[in-house]
């Protein structure tokens, strides 16, 4: 009865193909849908999430992850040749509506990131994680036509609502058996890429505006000097929040808070990472202040979940009549609701383990 057709293809445990789909020559991972549109000779890996009528072609995305909008077009362009090459999308990236993708590209080191509404992209490279990819309102002189604007860091500094929700829809959405998935988004991995990009960020000469003569990674498009020192501010708190979390983990873990938990090597890669990091951004502190640190930095991070819900609620209700009738508003909504509760839970236990913490 949904009328999808599938040839010379492989899907992997609960994925689906439904609605008129049409899937060739493609390996669609675990828990993915493809629906309406069309996927021919790609990779696309788990929890890609293909609801309307788009186009890939050529698409090699084995971390998936991410979402393409009705009216994609992500298929090779011929050079009158041969096809392009192809397309990696890297994990996790959101294509809008009628976005158009030039081969080849990549967003490997870009996770997370988003492509905004009717967004022509240029054959490139991006290397910033989290970030924005939006047709400027205004072009600054000297800037190609064809070139987009991009904001590093701009879902972390403004949409952290979808960022904390996409984590939790990777847990409640895997039913696979045979795969096991990492559904963090905060991991080494990423982090690593954030790293690599507060690097490149904080050593550039200071311009009003760069490109990629200027800074490397930023693909075909420009980058305003207001917005690198924000993207650097955004990415260094999660780093260090990433770190800290590290910590209060490892002291759960171990049921007890150690005054020399920041001084030992450890055996587990991930643990040995985070501490250093914590000396590196949050300086020479104790486990005590450190951990303390953490739980005003999850604070934060809980209202600001819940204030990149509310600046939608706000838009709505200036332009929708009767929107708060029909809409459940930002403190109510059942994601912030649960994530305010998870957050009274791990104020508890930073509690218990400050309680247990040898008085000096």
């Amino acid at each position: 009865t949904q009328q999808a057709l599938v040839e010379d293809s492989v899907l992997c445990e609960y994925s689906s193909v439904e609605r008129h789909g049409k899937v060739m020559q493609s390996i669609i991972g675990p828990n993915s849908n493809i629906a309406e549109g069309e996927v021919t000779s790609c990779l696309v890996g788990p929890f890609v999430g293909f609801h309307h009528q788009a186009l890939l072609i050529g698409v090699v995305w084995p971390e998936g992850k991410g979402n393409i909008a009705y009216g994609c077009n992500c298929g090779s362009n011929h050079t009158g040749k041969a096809p392009d090459q192809e397309f990696w999308p890297g994990e996790g990236l959101f294509l809008g509506l009628g976005v158009n993708v030039k081969f080849p590209g990549s967003f490997v080191e870009a996770p997370y990131s988003m492509v905004a509404t009717g967004v022509s992209l240029l054959p490139q490279k991006v290397e910033y994680p989290f970030s924005l990819i939006l047709d400027p309102a205004n072009r600054p002189d000297g800037i190609p036509q064809g070139f987009n604007e991009i904001i590093p860091a701009w879902v972390l500094s403004n949409n952290l609502f979808a960022v904390k929700r996409n984590e939790k829809k990777f847990r409640d959405r895997d039913r696979s058996i045979r795969a096991q998935f990492d559904h963090r988004i905060f991991r080494k991995e990423i982090v690593e890429w954030m790293l690599r990009a507060i690097t490149r960020l904080e050593s550039v000469d200071r311009l009003e505006i760069y490109t990629e003569k200027h800074i490397q990674g930023i693909g075909k498009n420009f980058m305003r000097e207001s917005i690198r020192s924000k993207a650097v501010e955004a990415y260094r708190f999660h780093v260090e929040f990433y770190a800290l979390e590290g910590l209060f983990l490892r002291a759960l873990e171990k049921g007890s808070l150690s005054t020399t938990v920041l001084k030992r090597r450890s055996a587990s890669p991930e643990w040995e990472f985070q501490r250093n990091l914590i000396k590196e951004f949050t300086g020479p502190r104790d486990p005590k202040s450190a951990l303390e640190k953490y739980l005003e930095m999850l604070r934060q991070i809980a209202r600001e979940v819940e204030f990149s819900k509310a600046r939608d609620d706000e838009r709505g209700q200036k332009i929708i009549p009767d929107y708060q009738d029909h809409h459940i508003l930002a403190h109510d909504h059942p994601f912030v609701s649960a994530f305010r509760e998870e957050v009274e839970q791990v104020e508890d236990q930073v509690f218990d383990l400050l309680e247990d913490y040898p008085q000096t």
